[in-house]
């Protein structure tokens, strides 16, 4: 009788030893399964952060090739103080007095990654890691010096340039107003302390965009060799 209850507190504990070791088994195989999912994630975020970074920089280096030409157009109104300018090139000079161009980014797999509640970002996920950074902090910087510009075009230059030059209307493209009045307005301090102004502002935001197309590069191109990796593994 005593052998037989001892036969069976040993099969007892033999069997819940069998349970609990698959219990630890089954939560094993789950938790790899569910990190391998995260895993495919990650690596398809990285893939479609490279096409996000792809159309931005093609966007941004155009951004910048624009505001270098306004900027030069500032330079040129500051550098004929006597003289005169071909009519054509002086129209498309004053409208860039007047001119902003925003930068939108492409924020597709931004959004998607914010609004994941099972994502997590990790040390080692230092590429995605950089790519928020970079909506985090650098394009609100760029957007805070596009602010302080727009800000200046819309309530200084254009109301500036209402009151004293006449619009061209309909006025084509880059075409706002009658570039020989600039022969007029540069015989006044207010409107040369204003040009001064613009180009100010004109180099500050070229500036900021030039470092951010810096870091969007070094992003670009780490993203885009992870991502080679990641194809040539498959």
């Amino acid at each position: 009788m005593s052998r037989t209850l001892r036969k069976s507190k040993s099969s007892y504990f033999f069997d819940l030893i069998v349970i609990i070791a698959g219990i630890t088994v089954s939560f094993i195989v789950n938790e790899w399964q569910e990190s391998n999912k995260l895993e495919a994630k990650k690596e398809q975020l990285l893939v479609d952060i490279n096409k996000d970074l792809y159309a931005d920089s093609l966007v941004q280096e155009g951004t910048i090739n624009i505001y270098k030409i306004m900027a030069r157009s500032h330079d040129t109104l500051l550098e004929y103080q006597t003289g005169t300018l071909n009519p054509d090139s002086l129209t498309i000079f004053l409208d860039h007095f007047t001119s902003y161009l925003p930068f939108n980014a492409t924020a597709n797999t931004y959004k998607r990654i914010n609004t994941d509640s099972d994502m997590t970002i990790e040390r080692k996920d230092s590429l995605i890691w950089y790519y928020l950074n970079l909506h985090n902090v650098i394009y609100p910087r760029m957007e805070d010096w596009l602010y302080v510009e727009k800000e200046f075009v819309l309530n200084t230059a254009l109301p500036y340039m209402d009151q004293n030059a006449p619009f061209i209307y309909p006025s084509p493209v880059n075409y706002s107003f009658q570039g020989e009045v600039f022969y007029e307005l540069r015989k006044q301090d207010e409107f040369m302390n204003y040009l001064n102004s613009g180009r100010v502002y004109k180099k500050s935001m070229l500036q900021i965009l030039q470092q951010g197309f810096g870091y969007l590069k070094y992003i670009k191109a780490q993203v885009r060799e992870q991502v080679r990796i990641i194809q040539q593994d498959k």
